[in-house]
């Protein structure tokens, strides 16, 4: 059995019009400020420092909505987080601390993605908590 997060809606907000779109992640010392826990982390979450926390899928169309697939639940037990035949890959580099620009690695074809950060926890809880930035490529 898969365990999916869901974002509602059919599309992202924002739909970049470019295969390989840029983005700035910010995190607390681009403000001056030591790492602190932020809006990404909640409960036992750790502080979320850099790009390479987070990983990029592809979201699957839904009526309604749109999935990704966080995590697996078999009679062997639980595995959580993204599968790795599901990541997409991106790069990043440091711009100023606390301030990475980060790019997928090849083209996007349209459809719709998320960055998504999954949460600490035992069993599928940590999947159940995942953060996502979603966004569309047209």
């Amino acid at each position: 059995m898969s365990v999916k997060a869901a974002i509602q809606n059919e599309a992202a907000r924002y739909s970049a019009k470019v295969s390989t779109p840029v983005f700035y992640f910010f995190f607390d010392e681009a403000n001056g400020q030591p790492a602190q826990t932020t809006s990404w982390a909640a409960g036992t979450a750790a502080t979320v420092t850099a790009p390479s926390e987070f990983t990029l899928v592809e979201l699957m169309p839904k009526k309604g909505r749109r999935e990704a697939r966080v995590g697996s639940i078999n009679i062997g037990g639980a595995k959580t987080g993204v599968m790795d035949k599901d990541r997409l890959s991106f790069d990043y580099e440091l711009v100023r601390p606390g301030v990475y620009r980060v790019t997928p690695k090849s083209p996007l074809k349209a459809g719709q993605y998320g960055f998504i950060y999954s949460l600490t926890g035992g069993g599928g809880a940590g999947a159940l908590t995942a953060r996502i930035f979603d966004f569309g490529v047209q």
